[in-house]
């Protein structure tokens, strides 16, 4: 995406965001790059990330799969007593996870669980 785009985004925006889409976002985020983009995604991640107090509600459990990969568990009772969180987002910010996606997709690497998430994100209407 390029700095003229980012710079037409409109802003705030808010999404509504459950759980398993706060657990997702760092998967929809860039590991690597520049120093903006790493402090752009570091502050998704700061927006988005579930409470100590709201682990506990969810009895949040972490194991490894036969694959050696991280499997996060939880509550269904306690998601659905946190419900959804509103999440203001700026331009910039949803510029950076756009990109991200738009990588993934050219790559062929966006995984079938990630797929609600990252077109939720690609749907937001940016003002292009």
């Amino acid at each position: 995406m390029t700095e003229e785009k980012i710079q037409s985004l409109p802003g705030p925006i808010i999404l509504e965001l459950g759980v398993k889409e706060r657990i997702q976002i760092p998967s929809i985020l860039p590991t690597r790059g520049g120093m903006l983009d790493m402090k752009i995604a570091q502050e998704v991640i700061r927006k988005t990330e579930l409470s100590i107090g709201e682990m506990a509600k969810l009895n949040m459990a972490q194991s490894t799969s036969s694959q050696g990969q991280p499997i996060i568990t939880w509550n269904d009772d306690g998601a659905k007593a946190i419900g959804k969180k509103r999440i203001e987002l700026s331009k910039i910010e949803v510029g950076v996870m756009k990109k991200h996606i738009e990588g993934m997709d050219e790559r062929k690497e966006i995984p079938l669980d990630l797929l609600p998430l990252a077109i939720m994100i690609d749907d937001l209407k940016t003002g292009d």
